[in-house]
């Protein structure tokens, strides 16, 4: 399942501080949490190819430990071929008062089923 194939491979970053949609409170960082943005699957032949759009949320303590998380997942999954493929889209750093926490979006597109 490609949820589950993601996950393994992101988690090989943060260990097991990766979370479906939101960072748990009491959390430890730097974490990384996600969504699916899942739109229609391709069809090739018999066979459906699911090619969801993937946001990662990368937060961190500090600036430096939430630029090293993110540019790991970047070089991790970006033209990433196995289970599943993947294709860097885009990033944005985002200020985020409540929390205090460093944050930085890293979207990503996914084929696989």
């Amino acid at each position: 399942m490609l949820e589950q194939d993601l996950y393994t491979v992101v988690e090989s970053l943060v260990g097991s501080r990766v979370y479906p949609g939101r960072v748990p409170e009491g959390s430890v960082y730097p974490a990384i949490d996600f969504i699916f943005i899942e739109g229609p699957p391709d069809q090739t032949q018999q066979d459906y190819i699911r090619n969801p759009r993937v946001r990662f949320n990368v937060w961190a303590d500090t600036y430096d430990d939430m630029l090293n998380a993110a540019l790991a997942l970047r070089q991790r999954l970006d033209h990433h071929i196995g289970d599943f493929s993947a294709l860097f889209m885009g990033g944005l750093d985002l200020d985020d008062p409540e929390t205090g926490k460093f944050h930085r979006v890293v979207d990503f597109s996914l084929w696989g089923n």
